[in-house]
């Protein structure tokens, strides 16, 4: 839970926050990847863990930069395993650029994309009122957006 309040408290004070989600509160989803991997995000935080929602292209001028530092978060707060669930969405992406991306960054977290089941990433952007990428959102259990805009992600040690 200290690993939690911190990344809070670090993110509001270091980051220039700026609006793109039009609630405070979450908008309900349910996604399977093509991992089998299910995604249903109330039950997440209803499960007690944070969301880190990450909305991204695979080929982003801001990959270079941003993409190490979600990857470094993310083995951080323990894979999914922990406080902190992370989940993609990539909105113009298909399954091929995602597993690069992947492999490339060396992140296993469930991806929304064109071809994942359930909700549709273009309804969960909508969702979100997410229109610029790359966009970094935090869901508290509670179902609060704590943070509807991390920006900018400058390094891991920065997010964490």
């Amino acid at each position: 839970m200290k690993k939690i309040l911190s990344l809070i408290c670090a993110v509001s004070l270091s980051l220039s926050i700026s609006a793109q989600t039009r609630f405070k509160d979450a908008a309900d989803f349910n996604c399977t990847d093509e991992y089998g991997t299910n995604v249903h995000l109330f039950d997440i935080l209803d499960n007690g863990q944070f969301v880190f929602m990450y909305f991204f292209f695979t080929d982003a001028s801001t990959s270079e930069v941003f993409d190490p530092c979600i990857a470094e978060a993310y083995h951080h707060f323990g894979d999914n395993q922990n406080d902190v669930y992370f989940v993609g969405v990539a909105p113009s992406d298909d399954s091929l650029a995602v597993d690069g991306w992947r492999e490339t960054y060396g992140v296993d977290f469930p991806v929304i994309h064109w071809f994942t089941e359930g909700s549709t990433v273009q309804m969960i952007c909508e969702d979100y009122g997410v229109n610029m990428f790359s966009t970094a959102v935090l869901i508290a259990p509670n179902h609060e957006i704590l943070i509807d805009n991390i920006w900018p992600i400058t390094s891991g040690q920065n997010l964490i």
